[in-house]
């Protein structure tokens, strides 16, 4: 049973010449890692100009296959990957198969169709800076916070079912949710290997 299942899922990716797999499997960020041997940053594979050239390879009416295991990262980032994945004219889904947290889980709500594997999680908080200056200009920093966090909520909730206030309520806290709860508040579409698992029970 778990051999046939296998087959099932890979089977489509090989057949289908116009599916198209991206992965997020690190923070998001707009540069890599620290290169001691060449003094340089890395190009970063989770940043958007990567994004960028990656969906340029990608003809219109394709599908794409967004895989995600990050903790999230640099919303500017984040956000310009988000919107370069809704503007691209494809059909895209969008799997949790580690974890989706903060800005990657923003990234998700691009796909149309999202799916978050069993034993997977989430995680929704309020945006943090770091950031110095004059009592005027931290307060300023609090506004420009604030004004950020109403335009991230948009995305969100274009596909939530649960209110503003209710989604400000659980970023205030920073919530982690299992894909049964994201499921409830509208934030994915479907849990993979949920049915599998059902049927197993009912076996047993």
């Amino acid at each position: 049973m778990n051999e046939s299942k296998m087959i099932w899922k890979i089977e489509p990716s090989q057949k289908a010449e116009n599916v198209h797999l991206l992965y997020i499997y690190d923070d998001v960020s707009a540069t890599g890692k620290f290169n001691w041997n060449t003094w340089e940053y890395d190009d970063s594979e989770t940043s958007a100009k990567y994004f960028r050239e990656e969906l340029a390879k990608i003809s219109s009416g394709s599908e794409i296959e967004l895989h995600i295991n990050s903790n999230g990262g640099s919303v500017k980032e984040g956000t310009a990957i988000y919107n370069q994945l809704v503007q691209h004219e494809s059909t895209k889904t969008g799997y949790v198969d580690g974890v989706s947290h903060s800005v990657a889980f923003l990234i998700l709500q691009a796909c149309d169709k999202r799916i978050m594997g069993l034993g997977t999680s989430a995680l929704i908080h309020n945006m943090w800076m770091q950031c110095e200056g004059n009592a005027s200009q931290l307060r300023k920093y609090a506004d420009d916070l604030d004004a950020m966090m109403e335009s991230n909520r948009k995305v969100f909730l274009k596909r939530a079912t649960i209110t503003e206030e209710e989604l400000m309520e659980l970023m205030e806290v920073e919530t982690y949710l299992t894909p049964q709860q994201c499921l409830e508040y509208g934030l994915i579409d479907e849990i993979s290997g949920e049915a599998d698992q059902n049927s197993i029970n009912q076996l047993n």
